[in-house]
């Protein structure tokens, strides 16, 4: 049967256009998981300094490695676009192939809601955070001039990915740049006046509900990069090193900047939500850090936009390839061989999620993700047992035994990300397209 199935698979992957790298990849996948702090602010108001930063230290390497590893073997072994519809399908069956890419698919170009919203949530509080007293006709200027705001940024948003997926792992590098420089220069500016006593701060009232659901969100969307295994040279090279780099940038992502900017504790941490940075960077620094944050935080969320969006169609494309999605959306433009049709599928889904603030969106991207990653980490696991006569080109250096024990914790993470987003958001659900 696995003979049979992997035939056209490898006949789809001669044809591809391989052109991504491990540097390329990495840095693809870092935007797609993480791109920067922006959004992370709740894991430390939901519970305090001192359980924030640990969750940062002790998350990436309990969930974010060894998925990481685990896909590197199986993108490495199924090298096409949508490379985990195909060995979901495998383990599972066809259905649940096509229903793991759905909700994969649909959690992804939900997220990508999100990265407007980012900015212009972070823009709006900067300069006009002081509205939350105005009249009724106010607050629905502000909804209306804030919709049309994350309209415009997600349509320039969308031009590049639009060219070549080459173009995207170049710029990526570049927004990498960017999007760090600030932090950087935040973290010096905060070295002398952190209070390591500020550290060690509890809030009265924990929100663990939030702080899993927003650590999870930072650091989930590892998987992206079988969405466009069949762009990638080399993957039995490839997969293992660029998932590994991509895990040690996205722990230095999170961990430097909150032991700075939680030691100098400007504003008081309670008050952090998403698009704090901006404020945070005014208290450490002044006007001009806080400004140079804000164009990072623009960059940065261009970043894990483009990512996002390049994702979602060479993903929609691999599952068209397979039969799994309307052949409609197999066709790719240009000599870069670039899915735009899908692209304008994405993006119309985009619009209309632009209508919903943060945490809802945050919510239905949660559980869609969450689910497909269950699946995921059970159909890895059943695959090492029940196809053990797949070639796999890289193999994370575990017996069979030892790789089922390691995934216990990521697919208790995942279980409970599901049943929490589902319990205490279902109602955001019916919003699903």
């Amino acid at each position: 049967m696995a003979a049979v199935e992997k035939e056209p698979i490898l006949r789809r992957q001669s044809l591809s256009r391989r052109q991504l790298g491990i540097l390329p990849v990495a840095l693809i996948t870092y935007f797609n998981v993480s791109g920067g702090p922006w959004g992370s602010e709740p894991i430390i108001s939901a519970c305090g300094p001192l359980i924030g930063i640990l969750a940062v230290t002790i998350f990436p390497w309990v969930w974010c490695m060894p998925l990481a590893l685990i896909y590197a073997e199986l993108f490495s072994a199924f090298p096409t676009d949508s490379s985990f519809c195909t060995w979901v399908g495998m383990a599972f069956g066809r259905p649940m192939g096509f229903h793991v890419g759905f909700w994969s698919w649909v959690a992804g170009v939900i997220d990508n809601a999100i990265y407007p919203c980012l900015i212009v949530d972070s823009l709006y509080g900067l300069l006009n955070g002081n509205l939350n007293g105005e009249d009724e006709v106010v607050d629905n200027l502000s909804f209306g001039v804030k919709f049309g705001a994350r309209v415009i940024i997600a349509i320039l948003f969308m031009i590049p990915t639009l060219t070549s997926i080459k173009m995207v792992g170049n710029t990526m590098l570049f927004l990498a740049i960017i999007v760090a420089a600030p932090f950087v220069l935040m973290v010096i500016v905060a070295i002398p006046q952190i209070e390591p006593s500020n550290w060690l701060g509890i809030a009265p009232e924990k929100n663990w509900a939030q702080l899993i659901s927003v650590l999870y969100w930072n650091y989930s969307g590892f998987d992206a990069a079988g969405a466009y295994a069949g762009e990638i040279q080399d993957p039995k090279r490839t997969y293992p090193k660029a998932m590994m780099l991509t895990v040690v940038l996205i722990a230095i992502t999170y961990i430097i900047p909150f032991v700075a900017i939680s030691g100098v504790d400007k504003p008081h941490y309670s008050k952090w939500t998403d698009g704090s940075y901006t404020q945070i960077a005014q208290g450490i620094g002044g006007l001009w850090l806080c400004i140079w944050v804000l164009i990072s935080n623009f960059f940065g969320n261009l970043g894990l936009y483009i990512a996002e969006m390049t994702k979602d169609g060479f993903q929609l494309a691999g599952m068209a390839d397979s039969g799994l999605a309307p052949s409609f959306f197999a066709v790719r433009h240009g000599p870069n061989g670039v899915p735009r049709r899908s692209i304008f599928l994405s993006f119309s889904i985009i619009v209309f999620m632009c209508l919903f603030d943060f945490d809802t969106i945050l919510g239905i991207d949660n559980f869609l993700s969450a689910l497909a990653s269950v699946v995921e980490i059970c159909a890895a696991v059943r695959m090492r047992f029940t196809h053990p006569e797949i070639d796999r080109p890289y193999k994370v250096a575990l017996s069979d035994k030892n790789l089922t024990i390691a995934m216990i914790l990521p697919l208790i993470v995942g279980c409970y990300i599901v049943w929490n987003e589902h319990f205490d958001h279902w109602g955001h659900y019916a919003a699903i397209p």
